[in-house]
């Protein structure tokens, strides 16, 4: 414990700082802060740019995805309705068939009745 009292003694009393080296001080510090402070800045600006960059090649990715898959439902879609209206169309068709073979056998017995039963005339 008699080295760290010898060390003491030793020491010449400090003088204090002039307001320029405080001065020199304080803006070396606040350089410093600067320094890392824009260096931080510049660091998250570049992060946040090249993850705005990466997003939009997703959206971009995601968009023509969708797109494409939108365009195949359609023309699935498409092709499902022709489909469909060409069920319906053959099968009115045959329902007017059916219909007009109906009404011709109906028109036919009437004449045939009306032949066989003529009706005296309105007078």
């Amino acid at each position: 414990s008699a080295a760290p009292e010898t060390l003491r003694a030793r020491r010449r009393p400090r003088e204090p700082l002039s307001t320029g080296a405080v001065a020199a001080i304080a803006a070396a510090v606040i350089a410093a802060l600067i320094t890392v402070c824009g260096g931080a800045g510049i660091a998250a600006f570049s992060a946040l740019r090249s993850d705005i960059d990466t997003l939009r090649t997703e959206l971009k990715g995601d968009a023509e995805t969708l797109r494409t898959e939108l365009k195949g439902d359609i023309d699935t879609l498409r092709t499902e309705l022709k489909g469909d209206i060409e069920a319906l169309r053959t099968e009115s068709r045959s329902q007017f068939t059916e219909i007009h073979t109906i009404l011709r056998d109906h028109t036919e017995r009437l004449a045939r009745l009306e032949a066989a039963h003529p009706h005296p005339a309105p007078q």
